[in-house]
């Protein structure tokens, strides 16, 4: 056996751990949480209760959270976590994955590629229990040539997992004045990449914008007023809250006029 094809089976053995997915309400869970909060910050992370209710039973019927994750040593060293998304009005769906996340030391060792694999496979049995297919996964990577700010450049890392841009999405922070809903910071830019299932090398625009909507969805719609901490009366707290909801809407609409203006297939120029 070749030793990538060993590295990445999910197998522990002296240079990796036990690759899994994980349950919510878990040791396991609660040091995978810990990692993500103590590498993005505990306000871009979803509050621990509300994500481990997702993990359970997903958001809303639409979308299920899967989690996974590497130990050594009994403790979790890497973790991968998206959302399986059913696209409408046909049933096959999109994953999302949100994030990706090694310990420091172990970087660039081959971790996250076990961990990302993982939850891929996962997200492909979400699809087969709900009689579904799954069209391919998306990401949004940091990216220094868009961004140089950016603490890390990760498009390279994804690109060895065979993802590729199309585009780019200005992601907004989660930071918003209470009483009016207005953004506090400007978006800063990503790469916004996909991967087909089965590594094909294009795909129709109308299927890429599926996909598109898909996540929109999992962003916009599958938030509730209860996620952010908004102040004033009810009236003034909904006015609020649809005011966030246009800001991120506005986002995807300017990656997907991006890939409508397009050629009817985007060449995903795989390497």
């Amino acid at each position: 056996m070749k030793p990538e094809m060993k590295e990445n089976s999910g197998k522990p053995n002296e240079k990796y751990g036990n690759v899994f997915r994980v349950k919510p309400r878990t040791k396991e869970f609660d040091q995978a949480y810990r990692l993500n909060t103590d590498t993005f910050g505990r306000e871009e992370v979803d509050p621990k209760k509300i994500f481990a209710t997702y993990l359970e039973k997903g958001a809303n019927p639409g979308y299920q959270m899967v989690m996974t994750a590497e130990d050594m040593g009994d403790k979790v060293v890497s973790e991968a976590s998206g959302s399986y998304i059913t696209m409408q009005p046909k049933k096959d769906g999109t994953g999302w994955i949100e994030y990706t996340v090694t310990k420091k030391g172990l970087r660039t060792k081959g971790h996250g590629t076990r961990v990302v694999r993982k939850l891929e496979g996962e997200m492909v049995k979400e699809a087969r229990k709900k009689k579904e297919k799954i069209l391919g996964w998306a990401v949004h990577a940091e990216d220094q040539t868009l961004w140089p700010e950016a603490l890390y450049d990760s498009v390279g890392f994804w690109e060895k997992m065979g993802y590729r841009k199309i585009g780019v999405y200005r992601c907004p922070h989660y930071e918003f004045n209470a009483k009016t809903g207005d953004h506090l910071y400007e978006p800063d830019p990503y790469a916004f990449m996909i991967k087909m299932k089965g590594n094909g090398k294009s795909v129709r625009k109308s299927t890429l914008i599926r996909m598109l909507e898909s996540v929109r969805y999992y962003h916009v719609e599958g938030s509730t007023i209860e996620d952010f901490d908004l102040e004033g009366s009810e009236e003034d707290r909904n006015a609020s809250y649809m005011n966030i909801k246009n800001y991120l809407n506005a986002r995807f609409d300017d990656l997907i006029e991006e890939i409508r203006k397009g050629p009817e297939m985007v060449e995903l120029n795989q390497k």
